[in-house]
């Protein structure tokens, strides 16, 4: 089971809508069982699937049971670790306890899911805490959404600053998978100048782009996929762009631990 940190330390940058439509698009086109982590105390993955939080099979369960959840449903080869407001006592409930990062790692790498499932996608909340540290911990790899903006970019340097603490420190394996530009638009002097300072920083950054498109805002309403909603859409097309180039880089990486 690969694990993947949706992450940055700024909201309104894509995070849950990335996190819905890489699942979707892993569950669905590529067959492949997936499980959704609600880390965010705001909910809104769990909200986007209309899902009932169970009282203990959640994510905050995790951390008080310090045991496995049982994840809900949503369709075929897509479930989901739900979550509500509770998930933000996290921080306070395991602060200053020994090997407190390690949780969640403890928890997702039981064979009850590993054996279950092939990816693991966490969306995480955007503030730095106990919560998105077990999150990365316990992630292969990070996408970071980024948009066009001064706060965005200094939403950036902060995550970065974290998961390079984390790999020294606790999970040098690891890594930042890319960059990725949403709310794009190439005629933009902000995202263009987005595209400068990330090549300034010689930061892996995705080649697919993610569009400004309404067709993100409908679908979220409409509780659907992009894909459902409009497959002819940019939003679909970015999305399925994006989703192919995450996996084929995952295959690369993979790919190049195994001849070393």
């Amino acid at each position: 089971m690969k694990t993947i940190s949706i992450l940055n330390l700024k909201g309104g940058v894509g995070k849950t809508t990335t996190a819905i439509n890489l699942a979707e698009y892993i569950a669905t086109v590529e067959k492949k069982r997936v499980l959704l982590v609600d880390a965010d105390p705001q909910a809104n993955l769990t909200r986007f699937y209309q899902t009932e939080v169970p009282k203990q099979d959640n994510f905050f369960g995790i951390f008080a049971m310090r045991d496995k959840v049982r994840p809900t449903i949503i369709k075929k080869n897509l479930h989901i670790i739900p979550s509500n407001a509770r998930s933000s006592k996290i921080n306070s409930l395991i602060e200053g306890e020994q090997n407190s990062l390690y949780i969640l790692t403890d928890i997702l790498h039981n064979r009850d899911y590993t054996d279950i499932y092939d990816y693991c996608i966490i969306d995480c909340p955007p503030s730095r805490g106990q919560t998105v540290d077990n999150a990365v911990v316990a992630s292969d790899h990070v996408i970071i959404p980024v948009t066009a903006g001064e706060f965005a970019s200094q939403g950036l340097e902060s995550v970065i600053s974290a998961i390079t603490v984390i790999q020294r420190e606790y999970n040098p394996d690891v890594s930042i998978l890319g960059v990725l530009p949403t709310l794009f638009s190439a005629g933009r002097i902000a995202s263009q100048n987005l595209m400068t300072y990330l090549s300034n920083l010689n930061l892996r950054t995705f080649n697919s782009k993610i569009r400004y498109c309404e067709s993100f805002r409908r679908a979220e309403l409409a509780h659907q996929s992009v894909y459902v909603f409009d497959k002819r859409s940019n939003a679909a097309l970015d999305m399925t762009t994006f989703s192919e180039e995450v996996l084929q880089k995952i295959k690369q990486r993979n790919h190049g631990q195994r001849t070393r």
